[in-house]
């Protein structure tokens, strides 16, 4: 099944006298989702609930349902993983069913 994949981790905007500097989390990368979820035709069918995935970090993951149907999860990579990855700050994740993006686009 062909899936979107995308990460973000490390600071979101480059350190400045304007810009304290901040590091990316669950929300920015769950609004790069909803923006994309709001160019399709029926983007309040998109919902995140509680879940659980074996890579990602227990209670910090959510599954992705469109009209009740699965199509993704989004979460942050879990501790063991990021550990043996020697990543200094969280990275979070998230996979989406790409028919189930597509469809709703037009």
């Amino acid at each position: 099944m062909p899936t979107l994949a995308m990460a973000v981790g490390g600071p979101r905007f480059a350190e400045s006298w304007a810009v304290a500097g901040q590091a990316a989390d669950f929300f920015d990368l769950k609004d790069d989702l909803e923006s994309l979820f709001a160019l399709t035709r029926d983007p309040a069918g998109v919902q995140f609930a509680a879940g659980e995935r074996a890579a990602l970090h227990p209670g910090q993951t959510a599954a992705i349902t469109r009209n009740g149907q699965s199509v993704g999860y989004i979460g942050a990579l879990h501790p063991a993983a990021q550990a043996a990855l020697h990543l200094a700050a969280p990275l979070y994740v998230c996979e989406i069913d790409l028919e189930a993006l597509l469809q709703g686009l037009g």
